[in-house]
């Protein structure tokens, strides 16, 4: 669809007009604050329904607007209300004059981004041009970056902890551990056994006392008193079964004494040993940690990567990277002003597949290329272009003086 009639009356700064454009690029043009911009505000207003804050011409209360795009004709009314604001009317009936039902909802249908200015697109932010470029292109990847943020974050934390793990990893000499036996010396025990062993040693040295003084007596009374040599017998066995243990306590008492001497040597060998198989545990934890984080972020980055790949753009070598758009592989900032125009009006005309008007309000910023440019385009793509233009000679276009259309202007299509 497009306008094949536009009849405004009252309408911010105009009088009434009645344009019936010709060809694919309609030019209005004229002096400063002569109407320009509020025949193609009229078209805006005429679909959308929004007003700016004075869109009735001084001194009038009501303003109309009349839009025939051949299947359906469009009529939006507004008054002013008595203390502010204004009512507002629409009715739109099909070209065989019957009324539509829910016409605003019909003209949402139809209507894209028809206040899109192609000129406007160009002195965007950079971020603001990507974010409509990916609009067009389908691609909503709010809900990946979020979860890229995400591991992104964790990854960062992981990796912080991975490096003061690896410097305490390093910190640690396996030379100074590397005899340490696989667990530590236990005092404790170690000093219930010297005690057990000392209480043995000491039961054998008193036997043995004993043992010196009952042979003393034996060889006095051997040959008169038989209980003595009862009682060396029984002193023998004593020694037999005091005296062995005694050797073997004597020299297993050595050993546990001298472990618990080397205790605290041995121990801080085994605590090195633990301490660092600990943390080489804890680092390849987390390097394994990271390196799937890495992969998340990886698989993210490369379904992203797809999806703009296989996005449908709407001109060819049109792309965008983290930082902005692109076409043909160079940033939009560098590019020709013919090369931006082109990039501009394609965006537009992707936005408005239905209704297929463009509204280009800084048209005296367009030398003859860039005019070509927009001929062709419009032409190729069976496009309507309205363009706003100043220009005092009265050849130009359709040309506007005092919010009408004045006699001697062009209709429509600049050759």
């Amino acid at each position: 669809m497009k306008i094949i009639r536009l009849q405004s009356e009252n309408v911010k700064k105009i009088k009434a007009v009645e344009i019936k454009p010709d060809g694919n690029v309609v030019v209005i043009s004229g002096p400063n604050a002569s109407g320009k911009t509020s025949v193609l505000d009229s078209i805006e207003m005429g679909l959308t329904g929004n007003l700016p804050v004075k869109p009735i011409r001084e001194g009038e209360d009501k303003a109309a607007i009349i839009l025939d795009l051949g299947d359906y004709v469009v009529k939006r009314t507004f008054k002013r209300k008595q203390g502010g604001g204004f009512n507002r009317y629409l009715a739109i009936e099909s070209k065989d004059g019957q009324p539509v039902a829910a016409p605003q909802a019909m003209l949402d249908k139809v209507v894209g981004k028809i206040s899109m200015d192609p000129l406007k697109f160009a002195t965007m932010e950079k971020a603001a041009q990507r974010k409509l470029l990916m609009q067009l292109a389908g691609l909503d990847f709010a809900k990946q970056d979020g979860e890229r943020a995400r591991l992104y974050e964790d990854r960062t934390i992981i990796n912080r902890e991975l490096k003061n793990l690896e410097g305490q990893v390093s910190g640690f000499n396996p030379e100074e551990f590397k005899d340490a036996p696989e667990s530590r010396v236990h005092v404790r025990e170690l000093m219930e056994e010297s005690q057990h062993l000392d209480k043995i040693v000491k039961e054998a040295m008193l036997h043995g006392e004993e043992l010196v003084k009952l042979e003393e007596e034996t060889r006095a009374l051997r040959k008169a008193l038989a209980d003595a040599e009862k009682a060396e017998e029984v002193t023998h066995l004593q020694v037999i079964k005091h005296g062995v243990p005694a050797t073997k306590a004597r020299q297993r008492l050595s050993e546990v004494n001298q472990q618990m001497i080397d205790a605290d040597f041995i121990n801080r060998k085994v605590n090195l040993k633990n301490n660092y198989t600990e943390a080489r545990a804890i680092l390849a934890a987390k390097q394994k940690e990271s390196e799937r984080i890495t992969g998340q972020l990886e698989s993210l980055d490369t379904a992203k990567t797809q999806a703009i790949r296989s996005a449908k753009m709407p001109i060819a070598g049109l792309a965008f990277d983290a930082d902005g758009v692109l076409y043909n592989g160079t940033p939009f900032d560098d590019l020709s002003s013919a090369e931006k125009l082109k990039v501009s009006l394609a965006m537009a005309m992707e936005m408005n597949p239905d209704l297929r008007v463009i509204r280009i309000t800084d048209g005296s910023l367009l030398d003859s290329g860039n005019m070509a440019v927009i001929q062709q385009m419009a032409k190729d793509q069976d496009y309507q272009v309205w363009i706003e233009q100043v220009d005092e000679s009265g050849k130009v276009g359709i040309y506007i003086e005092d919010g009408q259309v004045c006699a001697g202007g062009g209709q429509g299509e600049r050759e």
